[in-house]
């Protein structure tokens, strides 16, 4: 791992502040696909013992950002180009049904939440920001949370995404195409503002099917459907291989 972290956390982190640590860590690629997590390591870092970091390295686990594997320890996953397409197929399908639900439920604080998620994306973009990718995943989150159905939140969770962002950093591709995607946000926002369902559901779909042709062009799927190990060495702060 780097010693360039996008998140500061002070000595005696909580169990919290030290599973969304990892989690941003792992999401950016600071942490990469194959690499295993050392407990001692990990609570020299944060300086706390060692009975924290196994209750977050658990919660990770159950995230399904890392795995346990025997005679290896805690690594995190890695994925497969098969599974990296699955994760569009199902957002596909999920986000134009939630972006529709957002705009028949709609409100003044809903509105005010997503121009200012957009706006986010914005000065990352322009800034070619380390967070920009998470501020792009930050929008459907809302979009999701906007829609009133806790399932559709419950699967398109923070955790889900941050498997999304494992995919694009452990492959070294991107499926999102900078100001065409935002100019894609707008779009969607509008039609969410003005209560338009029908437009909401349509401008979505197609913007999550952009996305999975890019990946499937990306990724040559139709080839090796075998995990890939990320490239990143570590200097074994906090990780090792």
């Amino acid at each position: 791992m780097t010693q360039t972290s996008t998140r500061v956390i002070a000595s005696g982190s909580t169990v919290d502040e030290i599973f969304e640590a990892i989690s941003e860590r792992i999401a950016t690629g600071e942490i990469s696909g194959g690499e295993k997590l050392n407990e001692q390591q990990l609570a020299d870092h944060f300086g706390t013992s060692r009975g924290p970091i196994r209750e977050a390295i658990s919660r990770l686990a159950g995230s399904g950002l890392v795995e346990r594997k025997p005679n290896v320890g805690v690594t995190v996953r890695a994925i497969s180009r098969r599974e990296v397409i699955q994760f569009y197929e199902f957002r596909a399908a999920i986000e134009g049904v939630a972006a529709s639900m957002a705009a028949r439920l709609i409100t003044p604080g809903g509105i005010a939440r997503l121009q200012q998620a957009i706006d986010t994306h914005e000065r990352a973009l322009n800034e070619r920001a380390p967070t920009y990718h998470m501020e792009d995943i930050k929008f459907h989150q809302i979009v999701c949370e906007l829609s009133g159905n806790r399932f559709f939140s419950g699967f398109l969770s923070a955790d889900f995404y941050r498997l999304l962002m494992i995919c694009r950093q452990q492959f070294k591709y991107t499926a999102i195409r900078g100001a065409d995607a935002l100019e894609d946000h707008r779009r969607i926002f509008s039609a969410i503002a003005e209560g338009d369902a029908e437009l909401a559901e349509f401008l979505s779909h197609r913007h999550v099917v952009k996305a999975l042709e890019g990946a499937r062009n990306a990724l040559e799927v139709d080839g090796d459907d075998m995990p890939m190990v990320g490239p990143r060495a570590s200097n074994g702060e906090i990780g090792e291989r």
